[in-house]
């Protein structure tokens, strides 16, 4: 157990969060809502083009969809990149994580059917309660 001396905050939570260590959670977040469960089922770590060829299996996506989509998570990544990077607090991040989720799915809905749009929002249910999965066995462990 590492001592208190060794926390240089606390998280959203009230959880003590290690030094060097910015923000944990938010990475993970981020991963989870860009390459989907994979990555926590692989046991070994899943490069960006990796994640996309499942995105693009598990939506069927057409040849004329795939450049279209492609690009829109190319953006996401880049937005989710800048949201990590900057100075505000977690709250602030969380929130333009939301707002960035929400604008790609809106993006996503002019390129994607009825049915793939269907998958994407399970696909991301799945992911987020993956997520929230971890992060309780997190708190059992500490």
């Amino acid at each position: 157990m590492k001592s208190w001396a060794s926390f240089s905050s606390v998280d959203i939570h009230g959880s003590p969060r290690v030094a060097g260590n910015r923000t944990p959670g938010l990475w993970l977040l981020t991963i989870l809502l860009l390459f989907g469960s994979a990555g926590l089922q692989a046991e070994t770590p899943m490069n960006n083009e990796e994640a996309y060829s499942q995105w693009e299996q598990k939506l069927n996506l057409t040849d004329e969809q795939k450049p279209r989509v492609q690009a829109i998570f190319k953006e996401n990544l880049e937005n989710l990149k800048k949201i990590r990077s900057s100075d505000e607090n977690r709250l602030s991040k969380a929130r333009a994580l939301k707002t960035n989720g929400d604008e790609m799915e809106k993006k996503l809905a002019t390129v994607l059917n009825d049915q793939q749009l269907q998958t994407y929002r399970e696909l991301r249910k799945e992911m987020r309660d993956k997520l929230q999965e971890h992060r309780d066995q997190n708190k059992v462990s500490e």
